[in-house]
């Protein structure tokens, strides 16, 4: 797909040379590549880290944990002009967990922007923070207790397709099956939909988050696809393309189906209650979303149903992806560490 590009497109190459090089200059004027130079890593002239990166997805953990002893508790990766740097000291991450001096979102968020747009991960500044204000009271611990019952739900289903599946005691790879947990639970929690993909992943919501999010993971590891103009004529670039537009629908088809629905919710609030204390009346279980759509009759809170779409995609994203990544790591350590099982 590259060399069609550049058969189309043959200024490409040298505009991508020019580009590098100039690159390169700039690296020796600047303070804090100075600073960084003083990081160990795998690095090579002009490309960085690229090539050692340019790896299937199931190779790269292990190359992460080469680095780490190769390299010690800090090293840094180069993509493109980019530094990355990895912690593996505690304290190091203590430090920078509690500092409020860098809140800047990186640029690889920047590449999840087509699918969240401006929702809380992506987000920054002034609009980060009045969005955050907005949300805080949807983890009220009244309303995280009544999804109790979905992670209940969810968990015996993923306990007894484990049990089916490792009868025969072999060796598998269990990210699949804590993925499809988690995606199910925040699709219920977050949009009250049950997609049941633990038990089929054929339906084109639930493929269409998995090729986006493998699609993302691609492109950051690509510096040449961070330019948009060359990523979109990319067979990767139409993939992700299409795998939004199946997402955007889907989550604004629900959101027109849950505002056409009579309300749920009453808030309610006096001089002996919080009033982040919020109470709802009804048989359905009150999602996410409704809590959005509540939000939105505030003129203030000016929430839009765009809006609205985005944070409700960022919390099926954030809500699988990390939870999902959390459990892996849960479970590998429980592995390595029976005594604490």
């Amino acid at each position: 797909m590259i060399s069609e590009i550049f058969q189309s497109f043959p200024m490409v190459p040298f505009i991508i040379i020019v580009i590098t090089l100039v690159l390169y200059k700039l690296k020796h004027s600047s303070r804090a590549e100075v600073f960084l130079s003083k990081i160990p890593g795998p690095l090579y002239p002009l490309i960085g880290s690229a090539w050692d990166l340019n790896l299937p997805n199931d190779v790269l953990t292990e190359v992460a944990f080469s680095y780490r002893r190769i390299y010690g508790e800090r090293f840094r990766i180069k993509l493109g002009p980019v530094n990355f740097i990895f912690l593996a000291n505690p304290d190091d991450v203590e430090k920078l967990l509690t500092s409020s001096k860098h809140t800047e979102k990186g640029i690889m968020y920047s590449f999840l922007m087509p699918w969240l747009g401006t929702g809380l991960l992506t987000s920054k500044g002034e609009r980060w923070h009045s969005r955050r204000k907005l949300l805080t009271p949807s983890f009220h611990f009244k309303i995280l207790e009544d999804f109790v019952v979905i992670f209940n739900e969810q968990s015996k289903i993923l306990v007894d397709i484990l049990r089916e599946d490792f009868k025969d005691h072999e060796e598998r790879d269990i990210c699949k099956y804590l993925t499809t947990c988690a995606l199910d639970i925040i699709g219920e929690a977050a949009m009250d939909i049950k997609f049941n993909s633990q038990r089929n992943q054929d339906i084109p919501y639930v493929k269409s988050v998995y090729k986006a999010c493998e699609v993302v993971q691609y492109q950051i590891l690509r510096p040449h696809l961070w330019l948009n103009f060359i990523f979109k004529l990319t067979r990767a670039g139409r993939e992700y393309t299409t795998a939004i537009k199946i997402l955007h629908d889907f989550t604004t088809e629900v959101i027109k189906a849950r505002k056409s629905a009579p309300a749920i919710m009453n808030k309610e609030a006096d001089k002996n209650t919080n009033n982040d204390d919020i109470y709802w009346h009804g048989k359905r279980r009150l999602a996410f979303l409704d809590l959005l759509i509540e939000a939105q009759k505030n003129p203030e809170n000016n929430l839009s149903d765009t809006d609205i779409r985005e944070e409700v995609d960022t919390f099926m994203f954030e809500g699988h992806d990390t939870t999902s990544a959390s459990l892996f790591w849960t479970t590998f350590l429980l592995g390595c560490n029976p005594i604490h099982q």
